[in-house]
């Protein structure tokens, strides 16, 4: 990751201001000893290290100034483009669903012995990578956990839209990419899953309780909750 240079300068000028300021009662210490007291202690620093603080004081402060805008500019960043990519993610087709639909069928109704039912299989447009890859240079604006989620989820995803397009024309898909398909869809889910609720997560704390709720797949028969739902927004509150 590049470090940004208003990160640098503003080191440097923290480095700078003890330093000054050592000078500065150095020189007050100096002068007391030999009696001077009619020069200000900041001029003779001044006429040592060849700074006016006049000068210094407000150069720190407008650096100071342009590094939190960088902060908060990056900060806005990268919430749009996290918000953007989560809801990207959470507008995508079912892969759940198609997982069990798969799951139900027989043996010789799927790859490698019959191709996928259309009827069935999600259709490209309903796995929208745009702002994915509209966004691919400011994705390091996430966290490296962040990231890797969001790249390993869309990779897969661009991987395979193609076939998806393929079963869904006339040309159709070749029953190996069919069958690789087949044997992804638990990784997709998982990854699509992980992706979604890391993003939400870091957004508020319904939403975090809500993908911990989700994520357990166990359900309470009696009240129609999943175990552990009230204890989760208990933990929140």
């Amino acid at each position: 990751m590049q470090i940004p240079f208003p990160f640098v300068f503003l080191v440097v000028i923290s480095l700078l201001i003890p330093g000054y300021f050592m000078i500065c009662l150095s020189v007050a210490s100096v002068a007391s000893s030999f009696g001077v007291r009619s020069i200000a202690t900041v001029d003779l620093a001044g006429l040592v290290t060849g700074i006016d603080l006049s000068l210094f004081i407000p150069a720190m402060i407008a650096v100071s100034g342009s590094f939190g805008l960088y902060i908060y500019r990056q900060y806005r960043q990268r919430r749009r483009v996290r918000a953007a990519i989560s809801t990207e993610i959470e507008n995508m087709a079912d892969f759940e669903e198609f997982r069990s639909d798969i799951d139900k069928l027989h043996e010789e109704e799927k790859p490698p012995n019959a191709d996928l039912d259309e009827n069935i299989t999600p259709t490209p447009e309903s796995v929208p990578t745009v702002n994915y890859e509209n966004l691919t240079d400011q994705l390091t604006l996430l966290s490296e956990e962040e990231y890797k989620l969001v790249v390993d989820l869309y990779s897969l995803l661009l991987q395979y839209k193609p076939v998806l397009k393929n079963i869904h024309s006339e040309d159709g898909a070749t029953m190996k990419n069919q069958e690789d398909l087949c044997d992804d869809m638990d990784d997709i889910v998982d990854k699509k899953r992980k992706a979604w609720g890391n993003a939400r997560m870091k957004s508020n704390v319904l939403s975090r309780v809500r993908f911990n709720i989700l994520s357990s797949n166990v359900y309470d028969m009696e009240t129609s909750l999943p175990h552990g739902a009230l204890s989760e927004f208990d933990k929140h509150k």
